[in-house]
């Protein structure tokens, strides 16, 4: 039997004559529209935040899907390893293993700590998409409104209290729930509010000096990860008293808290993530004396459900891979597919308490109190935890090794398949306990002093950028690639100008002036990068999109957004300054009287008027704004994009196999993308970017907005596989130029730039 909460326990026990008025109904609709709001925003929050310090971790990583483009060389930031088995890892975490010390100069990455730790809280960080996408759905699930009326409430994943939609300056979507004075885990805790106590080990950070923040893998970022899924006794044990009051509501909210009118900024603080939502779960028990439920007046049975996790999809994919299996094959529905009101809340309950399992542990400690095939739930239907092993996560709710090697298979840089996966190894990793208990691991090797980060590597002046870096042997420095990419010394240059503000144009050095105005360049960077997601999944769950005009997950912009915060630590060992926002988008940069301002998409490649090159845009890459633009999240025409094509009629789609040949149809040239939702992505085009198959592309003319649109203007232009993007793009590029916006030998074509320090240190997404 599921013990029940106390506000559960009162519902339990009414008698069917003093059921709920329903004159609250409108009052809890509102509840249930702003809890599930809040479920969306308190999972959202851990993403980035668990991302970024996951980065923080010293490593380099290879770039391989099933091609040879990159044989032999690294790129830094660190990535996910296929580990010892469990008898091997005795060796390592034994106390007689000392950890071999790394010379200056050099980047730690044979360290077994550093890959077990990434493995570790990338193994959660994934999972906690999984619960933002679970709690998207059951958002979507309970739109109904107070009238009736289906999707009338849509999630969003842009607004208060995470993000300001602008702040000073014009930037945009800046994260503001972060910060070195913030304390507030949103809809959570106010961490000032519990004791001064150090209940994770002396080694920890008090309770109350724990800073929500930004930043490397250190004592506070774990204390932080460990009190954020604290479970519910935990937290209420460490209340300073004359706070306990604040917290842990009785759900159905006091009419002195609570009407129709209010929101999710009007909700109380819950303590706990699974207060949160055992507060949703009573309210969807909630019955009324005129025979009515709370649950079917919110019950939408046509929403919008998307699952990124259990489909199956035995074609396309990176390399020859696709996505066969699910991922949490013993789970059930991760979408809310019944039409009946009873199958769908049972389907709903299950979805919350993989969530609490999986977090904080235990299960959700409300039953449906309208479903009497209790049994038939499933919920119970494994081994669970028991009360001496709290941590333990229910067998339903652990991933499926198996199903994850299919699902993401590893290659190495010849292109050959590898026997094992690393992303399955990291997925599944410690799947049998709980995010509390998978975090506590990782304390371990932070007190310890285990773990080495970029902060530490930036800290001594010894460490910069080398060629000797960037490749797996010292051969590949003498032999020249076989594919037209970046030289290793090159990007180390590249990286380490970055660092450096440049004097008289030479070379950085150690010595010279760190670049704030970089550093502040790519935290711009890395929150357009974010927001390129978190606004495409505002119209992902959107019901009208979702039937007339369906858009695919943005994965690249999701692994566009992890290369952004990675290389960010790589060159400055610093975390990016998300609370600075996103550069406000831009409508081009040609004067307001030109027929069209069309953005250019990466250095060079700027459509302006008469073939004018205005000399002080010539040479940046892109619009800022758009820094990591991708198919469905960059909303204006001629924001180009990568260079990888995508079908030049249709939206959605993914990036790399795309260009699948000539004989599936015309693709939008890189820095084309002629209409809203179309294109590329990962601007500014990697120096090292190459197309990975046979194709053509179909070139539009861009200097004009009429009622004909972009019409084409010549023949497919012709690329093949391994052919370098921006050279691609270039072709393409010159040929707009020579079709349309200048006159047949009226003035010569431009020349391509030298690629950037941003172009060459950026690594390519193949």
């Amino acid at each position: 039997m599921i013990n029940l909460t106390q506000s559960a326990q009162y519902l339990h026990d009414l008698s069917s004559e003093k059921k709920r008025d329903p004159k609250y109904k409108k009052a809890d609709i509102a509840a249930v529209h702003a809890l599930t709001q809040a479920a969306v925003h308190v999972e959202l929050f851990t993403i980035p935040l668990y991302m970024t310090s996951m980065y923080s971790i010293q490593g380099m990583h290879q770039i391989n899907g099933g091609n040879d483009f990159y044989e032999g060389r690294l790129w830094p930031g660190p990535a996910t390893s296929v580990l010892p088995e469990d008898r091997e890892q005795n060796h390592y975490l034994s106390p007689e293993f000392d950890q071999p010390a790394v010379l200056p100069g050099q980047v730690d990455t044979d360290n077994f700590f550093n890959k077990k730790s990434f493995n570790t809280i990338f193994s959660v960080f994934i999972q906690e998409m999984l619960h933002l996408q679970l709690a998207a759905n059951i958002c979507t699930a309970l739109n109904k409104d107070a009238d009736g009326k289906n999707n009338s409430f849509d999630p969003t994943f842009t607004g208060p209290p995470l993000q300001a939609d602008t702040i000073e300056d014009g930037f945009q979507n800046a994260w503001t729930c972060y910060g070195p004075d913030k304390t507030q885990i949103p809809h959570i805790v106010d961490l000032t509010d519990l004791k001064h106590e150090k209940i994770f080990g002396e080694d920890y950070l008090a309770l109350d000096e724990i800073k929500v923040k930004l930043g490397a893998l250190d004592i506070n970022a774990i204390s932080l990860f460990m009190a954020i899924e604290a479970d519910h006794q935990v937290v209420k044990d460490h209340m300073k008293p004359e706070a306990l009051s604040k917290y842990f509501p009785k759900a159905p909210f006091s009419e002195e808290l609570w009407n129709a009118d209010s929101t999710e900024l009007d909700l109380p603080m819950f303590g706990t993530i699974a207060h949160m939502y055992s507060c949703l779960a009573t309210y969807l028990n909630l019955e009324y004396c005129d025979g009515t439920t709370l649950f079917s007046a919110v019950f939408n049975s046509e929403s919008a459900q998307q699952d990124l996790f259990n489909f199956s999809n035995r074609k396309g994919g990176k390399g020859e891979a696709g996505h066969p299996c699910a991922e949490f094959s013993a789970m059930g529905d991760l979408t809310v597919t019944a039409a009946d009101p009873t199958n769908a809340k049972k389907q709903i309950f299950n979805m919350i308490s993989g969530i609490i399992d999986q977090g904080e542990g235990g299960p959700l400690e409300v039953e449906p109190t309208d479903v009497f095939d209790k049994a038939k739930m499933l919920l119970g239907a494994a081994p669970a935890a028991t009360a001496s092993d709290r941590n333990a996560v229910n067998v339903r709710y652990q991933p499926d090794r198996f199903a994850l090697e299919a699902d993401y298979p590893s290659y190495d840089d010849t292109g050959k398949r590898c026997p094992y996966s690393a992303d399955a190894q990291a997925r599944s990793i410690g799947g049998e306990q709980d995010h509390f208990a998978r975090f506590k691991e990782v304390a371990m090797y932070v007190a310890q002093g285990k773990i080495t980060t970029w902060e530490q590597w930036h800290a001594n002046p010894e460490n910069k950028w080398s060629a000797a870096l960037l490749v797996t042997d010292p051969k590949y420095l003498e032999e020249a690639s076989k594919y037209n990419i970046a030289k290793p010394e090159d990007v180390a240059t590249a990286l380490n100008n970055l660092k450096y503000k440049k004097f008289d144009d030479q070379d950085a050095t150690a010595s010279a002036e760190f670049s704030e105005d970089n550093f502040k360049l790519f935290s711009h960077v890395a929150a357009g990068s974010i927001a390129g997601i978190t606004s495409v999944l505002d119209t992902f769950w959107n019901y009208e999109n979702f039937i007339k005009n369906p858009i695919d997950f943005p994965y690249p912009s999701m692994s566009g957004s992890g290369d952004r915060i990675s290389i960010c630590w790589a060159i400055f060992g610093k975390a990016p300054d998300l609370t600075l926002g996103a550069f406000p988008r831009q409508r081009g940069i040609i004067p307001s009287d030109a027929q069209a301002p069309v953005n250019h998409a990466c250095q060079g490649l700027g459509f302006l008027p008469n073939g004018n090159q205005d000399t002080e845009h010539q040479n940046t890459c892109a619009t800022k704004g758009v820094f990591h633009t991708c198919k469905g999240s960059n909303q204006c025409a001629g924001e180009g994009g990568c260079g990888f094509v995508h079908d030049a009629t249709i939206g959605g789609g993914g990036c790399g196999g795309s260009s699948s040949g000539p004989g599936t149809g015309l693709f939008s040239a890189p820095a084309g993308n002629k209409c809203s939702a179309l294109g590329g992505c990962a601007v500014p085009m990697s120096d090292s970017q190459l197309l990975p198959e046979d194709g053509e592309m179909q070139l539009f003319q861009l200097n004009n907005h009429g009622d004909e649109g972009f019409p084409p203007i010549k023949e497919p232009m012709k690329y093949k596989k391994g052919d370098g993007v921006y050279d691609t793009a270039w072709r393409a590029y010159q040929s707009v130029l020579q079709g349309r916006i200048l006159e047949k030998d009226d003035k010569d074509l431009p020349e391509a730039p030298k690629p950037s320090d941003l172009r060459l240190a950026f690594p390519p997404s193949t």
